[in-house]
């Protein structure tokens, strides 16, 4: 029986070949399990040991590359002396990366909308907490992050149908930041102890 140090070795190497196919801009679809094997030096009946398929390596690979690309733009990044601002800014350097990559990108969002946790959606939280304050429940700051977040992933995902519907290229990165702005603008409402003036009626887009 492998011991728990050739067990991670193992993982680490089949997520590192796997993601660096993907990197050579591999079709997914055209990647196999015998080239992550050869590339990995491995034996390929690692994958469904480690993995339990080539799609959930796939995932994890690209899965565990955004989150230390997220880590680093939060650790950079967390303006909360101006978390409106500071949420934005987030939400901008996250889509460049994915539209930077976007079909590599399109395999952990794909995964975690159909089948896993929400874990994007954690990044917003602080912003949103310190947006908000206690005028806002965990449960409600966790729908908006949600909502926020999947309302992000679904457009990459299909960003030829919302470019056709909207307009909209989300690749651009002009257009991109206009509608991110426009996203936050219209779900995320801001309190009035935030905003520095007056009540208007027509403060919010809906």
């Amino acid at each position: 029986m492998a011991d728990k140090h050739d067990t991670d070795e193992s993982r680490a190497k089949l997520m590192d070949a796997a993601l660096s196919i993907l990197k050579d801009r591999v079709d997914p679809a055209k990647v196999t399990t015998r080239m992550i094997a050869a590339k990995a030096g491995v034996g390929i009946g690692l994958i469904n040991y480690h993995f339990g398929s080539k799609d959930n390596l796939l995932n994890e690979a690209v899965s565990r590359d955004m989150a230390i690309i997220a880590n680093g733009i939060t650790s950079n990044n967390q303006n909360l002396d101006n978390p409106r601002e500071g949420l934005i800014d987030l939400l901008k350097q996250t889509s460049k990366t994915a539209a930077d990559n976007p079909e590599l990108t399109k395999i952990p969002i794909y995964h975690e909308l159909i089948k896993g946790r929400p874990n994007t959606a954690d990044y917003l939280l602080p912003y949103l907490k310190k947006i908000f304050g206690t005028s806002k429940t965990e449960t409600e700051l966790k729908a908006l992050a949600y909502v926020l977040i999947s309302a992000l992933q679904i457009i990459f995902l299909r960003s030829d149908i919302f470019k056709e519907y909207t307009g909209i290229d989300i690749l651009d990165d002009a257009q991109r930041n206009v509608a991110i702005e426009m996203l936050v603008n219209n779900i995320i409402r801001i309190p009035e102890r935030e905003i520095g003036y007056e009540k208007q009626e027509d403060i919010y887009l809906y």
